[in-house]
């Protein structure tokens, strides 16, 4: 870790002595999330005609969302039976992962969910305290959970186990628009039950008082924003020209909102459906928080069509000009790293779940 800090100021010292503090301070900005994750990478810094820096990964060893742990499926099943004996002989099946957690359906009635990497152990802790408190004020069903495992010598994380939410993530069916229409109702009483939680009981309860990763600050997001449309490009998914364009002239206003309870990641694969296609569940929770009510609001710019959102609004209630497009530019932030995301993973739901968001949003520019 230190020599490889070491190694990449070493290169700036070497070749920009002139320029250090300025230099130092860009590449702290751009790296040290890689130094801080572990990465071995190598640093190629290069100055322009124009002196932009430009700093490129030449070769990376994993990506950006590789975990540092693997659950294997034998680990988790013996973690579980030593510590809820109850629940043995313990029948195992594998649902998958995502950024933070794995997850298991244990004898088709529990999901227990490991975390990968040291960041979601809080995660889980903030579902611990927060979700009891919160599930009998929502009108959908949320993962409670109810068996809390311990650390151990064969694995170094808390982790938890949940009662399962009957349903199939969204991104599992193809869905017409008027399917995705006739959720318009669920999912705007939700949200508006949701953001309409008082916030001092979940403050005391340890729910985070803030967004942690800053994700509406668009200003932030918007040069990652621009490199993923690129790729999703060169990956000839879908042409992305207008996205482009917005994304350079979006100018976003932060205007002043009431803090709310907010889920802080929602998007196709958090959402459940029922056989019948309608709402049924929100799950994975981990990114829970006061802030911005829009940070949930781009759900609907990303799973509803343009056309559907004067009818959601109708139950949701009326929002400022400034968040709604505030949630628009997160939503198509949201979907091009799910596409990215999923194309890296091997994953077509998922791609597929993040390009009818960005198709969604391009046809709300037009």
């Amino acid at each position: 870790m230190v020599l490889i800090r070491e190694r990449v100021f070493s290169v700036v010292q070497t070749s920009f002595s002139g320029d250090i503090g300025r230099l130092v301070s860009i590449v702290s900005e751009k790296c040290l999330l890689l130094f801080n994750i572990n990465l071995t990478f190598y640093l190629y810094v290069k100055i322009t005609r124009e002196n932009i820096i430009k700093l490129s990964a030449l070769s990376f060893m994993t990506s950006l969302w590789k975990s540092f742990v693997t659950i294997e499926k034998n680990l988790a099943e013996k973690l579980i039976a030593a510590q809820f004996p109850e629940l043995t002989p313990v029948h195992l099946e594998f649902l998958g992962e995502g950024w933070d957690n794995s997850s298991f359906l244990v004898n088709d009635a529990i999901v227990f969910r490991f975390p990968r990497r040291e960041v979601a152990v809080n995660l889980i802790q903030h579902e611990v305290n927060i979700l009891p408190y919160v599930a009998p004020m929502l009108p959908q069903p949320v993962p409670i959970p109810s068996y809390l495992g311990v650390p151990s010598e064969s694995y170094a994380w808390p982790f938890a186990g949940y009662p399962l939410v009957a349903g199939k993530t969204s991104d599992c069916f193809l869905l017409t628009l008027e399917e995705r229409k006739a959720n318009i109702k669920n999912l705007a009483l939700f949200l508006k039950a949701l953001h309409a939680v008082k916030v001092e009981p979940l403050l005391e309860r340890g729910a985070p008082p803030c967004d942690p990763l800053d994700r509406l600050n668009f200003d932030k997001k918007r040069g990652d924003l621009l490199q993923h449309l690129e790729k999703i490009k060169e990956l000839e998914l879908m042409e992305v020209e207008s996205l482009v364009r917005f994304t350079q002239e979006f100018r976003p206003q932060y205007s002043s909102f009431i803090p709310s309870f907010v889920h802080g990641d929602l998007y196709a694969r958090h959402l459940l459906l029922n056989e019948s296609k309608q709402l049924c569940g929100i799950i994975d929770w981990g990114d829970m928080h006061i802030g911005n009510p829009a940070v949930d609001l781009i759900i609907v710019h990303s799973f509803l069509p343009p056309e559907a959102h004067t009818a959601f609004l109708k139950y949701y209630g009326a929002v400022e000009e400034s968040q709604w497009l505030l949630a628009k530019a997160r939503a198509l932030y949201s979907s091009a790293l799910i596409t990215v995301y999923g194309h890296d993973i091997h994953d077509r739901s998922l791609i597929n779940a993040g390009l009818q968001g960005l198709e969604f949003i391009k046809a709300g520019l037009l």
